[in-house]
C-alpha cells in the first residue's frame, strides 16, 4: 500500500498490486470469511486512548470537501459551498440533533458535552430560569427577572474564526439589566468545548460589566442599553485578562422591530453593521468596531447566542431570533461590464473622499464674456464677473512691453486696498495667460457672485492703476 499527501491534509490511500487478501499476508483471509486468529487489527487514537475499527468505533475519515482553518488544521465542519451554519429555525422546537447545545445556566466548571469533557472552571452564571420557544420561523428566548440567569446556544459545528455572521433579531424592550452575545468563541480542539479563561475578563458597555470568561471571543452585544436603537461590538483575544467593548452604533430604527446584523471577523478587527430586513438600503454609516481586542483566527471557534440577566431585571425581556447565517467571508461581487444603471446602495463599492468637494463633469451651455480692458490711469476698480455660474476659463493678455499685470478675481465685492484677492493671476509683458489651465477642466464654483479687477502690482490686496489705458485685458468663459 502506497500513501501520499492529500488536499488540506487528508490522508489519500492508493492500492497497489499484492497489498490487501494476497497470499503474502498469513493473517489475511477470503473476502467473505471468517476473520482468522492471527489476523491484526486496525487501532486509532480516541481521547488519548487506543481504540480498534469496528462498526461501533469506525475510522475516522476527514473529508477533503470539508473546512480547514487558515493554518492549515482541519476543523470538524459540515459545510454546503461557503454556507457553514444556517437556521431559519423551522419546527416547533430548537435543533438539539444537529445544530444546538441549548446549556441553561451557561457553561458549568469541568463541563462534558457529547461524551467528551474537559476540566476547567465555569464560563456561565449556573443560574436557570430562561426559556424558549420556537414557532413561525423564529426562535424566542424569555429571560425572566431571575437574576443573573443565564442561557446558551452553542452550535454543535466549529469554525475557523475568519467568518461573516448574519443575524436577524428584535427584543420587546431595552433595558440595561439585559445583555444580548451573538458572536464566535474559542473551543478546545479536541473537545470543541468552550475554553475557560483563567484571568476572568470582562467588558463594560453603558455602565454594565459583564463577565466574559473566554480564551478568544468577539461579536456583538444588542443588549445592555436604555436607547432602543444602539448596540456595540466587545471582544477578547489570546487569554487576556482584559476584553474590550467598541465604539457604540446606532441602528436604523428601535431594535423592537426586527433587524438585521451584520458581523465581521477580521485579524485586525471585529465590526458589527446594522441594516434593515428584506431591505435593498444601505447599512448604517457608523457601525460598532473593536481592534484592542481581537480574537486569534488561528483558533478554532464555535458560533453562540448568549443571553445573561445583569443583576435582577425590572421587567422580562423576550428576543426573538428570525434567522442566523455563518457563512465564509463575504465576497465582493461588483457589476462593471453590463452597463444597467445600478444604483443599488448593496451592490456599490464605497468610497471615501478625505477631503475637499467633488464636483461632477460640467455640463449645459457655456457663456463668453465681452473682452474687458483696463480703463485710463485710475485706480483699479473691480467688475462683477458673474453670479451663481461655474467659471472656467478664458484668457488674460497683456500688451505692454516691459511691464507685468495681474487679473485678481475675489469671492466678495472687494474694498481696493484692503480685500485680498482669492485668485491673483500674473500676466507678464506682451503675453497671454490660458485661465483654463488655471482654474481646472471642472472649474470654479462657488454658488455666489465673482468679481474681478487688472492691477498692476502683485500684492493680493493691490490696487495700483495701470498707467496706459487699454493695453491690459481679460476674456471669461463660463457655465
Amino acid at each position: 500500500m502506497g500513501t501520499k499527501s492529500g488536499i488540506d491534509g487528508v490522508l489519500d490511500v492508493a492500492v497497489v498490486s499484492g497489498g490487501v487478501g494476497g497470499s503474502g499476508n498469513a493473517a489475511a483471509g477470503s473476502t467473505g470469511s471468517a476473520v482468522p486468529s492471527s489476523a491484526d487489527y486496525l487501532g486509532f487514537s480516541a481521547g488519548g486512548n487506543l481504540t480498534g475499527v469496528s462498526a461501533a468505533s469506525p475510522l475516522p475519515v476527514i473529508d477533503s470537501t470539508n473546512y480547514a482553518s487558515p493554518d492549515g488544521r482541519a476543523v470538524k465542519v459540515q459545510s454546503n459551498a461557503a454556507i457553514l451554519f444556517s437556521d431559519d429555525f423551522g419546527g416547533a422546537a430548537v435543533d438539539t440533533v444537529v445544530r444546538w447545545d441549548v446549556i441553561d445556566g451557561g457553561l458549568p466548571a469541568n463541563p462534558t458535552l457529547h461524551g467528551k469533557s474537559l476540566t476547567q472552571g465555569a464560563i456561565g452564571s449556573g443560574v436557570t430560569g430562561m426559556s424558549d420557544a420556537v414557532a413561525s420561523s423564529a426562535l424566542t428566548v424569555t429571560m425572566g427577572t431571575g437574576a443573573n440567569a443565564e442561557r446558551w446556544y452553542l452550535s454543535q459545528q466549529a469554525f475557523a474564526g475568519a467568518e461573516d455572521l448574519l443575524v436577524i433579531l428584535s427584543k420587546s424592550q431595552s433595558i440595561a439589566a439585559n445583555g444580548i452575545w451573538i458572536g464566535l468563541v474559542e473551543v478546545d480542539p479536541t473537545t470543541l468545548i468552550p475554553l475557560y479563561n483563567a484571568n476572568t475578563p470582562s467588558y463594560t458597555i453603558n455602565a454594565q460589566t459583564v463577565p466574559f470568561y473566554f480564551t478568544n471571543a468577539g461579536g456583538v452585544e444588542a443588549g445592555l442599553q436604555t436607547v432602543n436603537t444602539s448596540y456595540a461590538t466587545s471582544a477578547v483575544g489570546d487569554s487576556s485578562g482584559v476584553a474590550a467593548a467598541g465604539s457604540t452604533a446606532t441602528a436604523l430604527a428601535a431594535l423592537t422591530a426586527s433587524s438585521e446584523f451584520f458581523i465581521e471577523f477580521h485579524a485586525e478587527d471585529v465590526i458589527a453593521s446594522n441594516g434593515a430586513i428584506d431591505s435593498v438600503g444601505a447599512k448604517n454609516a457608523s457601525p460598532s468596531r473593536v481592534s484592542t481586542q481581537v480574537p486569534n483566527d488561528g483558533k478554532v471557534y464555535k458560533l453562540l447566542m448568549r443571553f445573561r440577566n445583569i443583576g435582577t431585571p425590572a421587567s422580562s425581556t423576550t428576543v426573538t431570533v428570525q434567522r442566523i447565517l455563518l457563512w465564509n467571508s463575504q465576497e465582493m461581487r461588483v457589476e462593471v461590464t453590463s452597463g444597467r444603471g445600478d444604483q443599488n446602495p448593496q451592490k456599490a463599492v464605497a468610497v471615501n473622499f478625505a477631503g475637499g468637494t467633488v464636483l461632477s463633469q460640467p455640463t449645459g451651455t457655456t457663456t463668453q464674456s465681452t473682452p474687458f480692458l483696463n480703463a485710463t490711469g485710475t485706480p483699479a476698480a473691480s467688475t462683477l464677473l458673474f453670479t451663481g455660474h461655474r467659471f472656467l476659463g478664458g484668457q488674460a493678455w497683456n500688451t505692454q512691453a516691459s511691464t507685468w499685470a495681474w487679473l485678481k478675481v475675489y469671492a466678495t465685492n472687494p474694498t481696493m486696498g484692503t480685500t485680498n484677492a482669492a485668485m491673483n493671476v500674473g500676466i507678464p509683458p506682451n503675453s497671454s495667460v490660458n485661465l483654463a489651465d488655471i482654474v481646472g477642466q471642472l472649474g470654479v464654483y462657488t454658488g455666489g457672485t465673482l468679481y474681478f479687477a487688472l492691477t498692476g502690482g502683485a500684492a493680493l490686496n493691490d490696487a495700483t492703476a495701470i498707467s496706459t489705458v487699454s493695453v491690459v485685458g481679460a476674456q471669461f468663459i463660463s457655465l
